[in-house]
């Protein structure tokens, strides 16, 4: 079975629903709480995808004679972001 890519822009999208479902105060106790739990989950899932883009993103460093070069980050594992339910 193939891995389904990490929507960010689809999870973020999700994660301000639940936030303004939670807001307007109308969900059943149990509800709210399972929308909660949904967006806790949904909030470390971007999370966790955007600190793997950060550490895929060059960073400039200082060489031993003063000049810049690039340098890549050695963590370059991929999040696919697998535990966010659609």
């Amino acid at each position: 079975m193939a891995q389904k890519k990490f929507d960010f822009q689809k999870q973020l999208d999700q994660l301000e629903k639940i936030t303004e479902e939670l807001s307007e105060g109308e969900l059943p106790l149990e509800g709210a709480i399972d929308k909660y739990a949904r967006g806790i989950k949904t909030f470390k899932a971007c999370s966790d995808y955007l600190s793997a883009a950060e550490k895929k993103v060059t960073k400039m460093t200082q060489g031993l004679d003063g000049t810049p070069h690039q340098e890549l980050f050695e963590d370059q594992d991929s999040f696919d972001g697998s535990d966010v339910k659609e």
